[in-house]
């Protein structure tokens, strides 16, 4: 989990994870609340390498907690079904059901569903009962060729389930296909500023009519302790730390919570020879948010095309910097371009002072 930036582990990181924790026991308690026949975990439920035997022992506890409901486990990338693995090797509590290896249907009765872990069902679909397929995997991206069991709605579509839940991606994502009976979660609790948003799981209730015709209602209940916004903050004419603070505390304000936490990138152009002390700028705001970090992309305030114009050096200088900016725009090279136009405004600061200021 992504918490080695928050701080020691007595600090913020250490609270993270315990929200870790936290966020699967509501998990548990909504569980409970709502009766559900069966409680569905696609995969990665914890890392393989890293897990502690303490932190399986936990959640199967909270896993006997709801004896009345089915917990049906299939692995996913990060807790993959191999020799040693505590899928295997752990005694799960009676109400637990791993979906891997060999196995690749469990079948119910009370109600009737039937529950597949593979694209190839190895029987038949039964009208009379609910079939459902849990999924660890790549969806409708075109990206590595090692991506993580690459999946496509089409396939999905033609798998004729009436319900089918998906793992892998962090961020949530619903009613995937024509058939629109495709859905992931996401993870819980957001672990990284590309996982924003609200986060939590779906309850789904799935019906047989007296015609044999079926149809769901799925509904998405939010659970998540805290939120990640990667936010904007317009510096511009900014001269001191202090106004850049007061701008940026007003952003986080408007976006979201005390609680959360922000990735703040301050833009515009600042008044020549001011450069935000980020690292100020975090301890002053430090008590605004859970978590804040602070990404310097303001320029100085300078009229690049009328220094394009002077004769001499400085001249001369901005225009070939200048060229070289927009080669990299060209050539979609976005680090490239930050690269130049920060070379071109420390070479102004350069030219002018005689030193540059870091």
């Amino acid at each position: 989990m992504p918490f080695t930036s928050l701080g020691s582990a007595e600090g913020k990181a250490a609270k993270r994870r315990n929200e870790i924790r936290e966020v699967f026991h509501c998990i548990i308690e909504l569980s409970l609340m709502e009766k559900v026949d069966f409680l569905l975990i696609c995969g990665d439920l914890y890392e393989h390498e890293y897990v502690k035997r303490s932190t399986i022992s936990f959640v199967n506890e909270e896993f006997g907690k709801i004896p009345d409901t089915r917990v049906i486990i299939i692995p996913g990338n990060h807790d993959p079904y191999l020799p040693g693995s505590v899928l295997k090797t752990f005694k799960w509590s009676g109400n637990v059901y791993i979906l891997a290896g060999e196995k690749e249907l469990l079948e119910f009765d009370e109600p009737c569903v039937r529950i597949y872990g593979s694209m190839r069902p190895p029987v038949p679909p039964k009208p009379s009962c609910i079939e459902i397929l849990m999924l660890h995997g790549t969806l409708n991206m075109e990206i590595a060729k090692n991506a993580y069991n690459p999946l496509t709605s089409v396939q999905l579509d033609s798998s004729g389930m009436d319900y089918i839940a998906l793992g892998h991606f962090h961020s949530r994502f619903e009613a995937e296909g024509k058939v629109r009976t495709a859905f992931n979660p996401g993870s819980p609790e957001p672990l990284g500023f590309d996982e924003e948003g609200s986060h939590g799981v779906y309850i789904t209730e799935i019906f047989i009519e007296e015609d044999g015709s079926k149809h769901s209602e799925v509904r998405f209940v939010a659970i998540n302790r805290r939120k990640y916004h990667s936010i904007d903050a317009n510096c511009e004419g900014c001269s001191n730390d202090e106004k850049a603070v007061s701008i940026t505390e007003a952003v986080i304000k408007e976006s979201g919570g005390r609680e959360d936490l922000f990735s703040v990138t301050l833009k515009g152009r600042v008044e020549a020879g001011f450069k935000p002390d980020t690292d100020r700028m975090e301890a002053s705001l430090a008590e605004q948010c859970f978590f804040v970090k602070i990404k310097d992309n303001t320029v100085p305030g300078y009229d690049l095309e009328e220094i394009v114009k002077e004769p001499g050096i400085r001249g001369l200088f901005v225009k070939k910097m200048l060229e070289r900016v927009r080669q990299a725009e060209m050539a979609g090279d976005e680090e490239g371009r930050s690269l130049a136009l920060d070379s071109l405004y420390y070479g102004i600061q350069a030219l002018e002072q005689g030193e540059i200021c870091l």
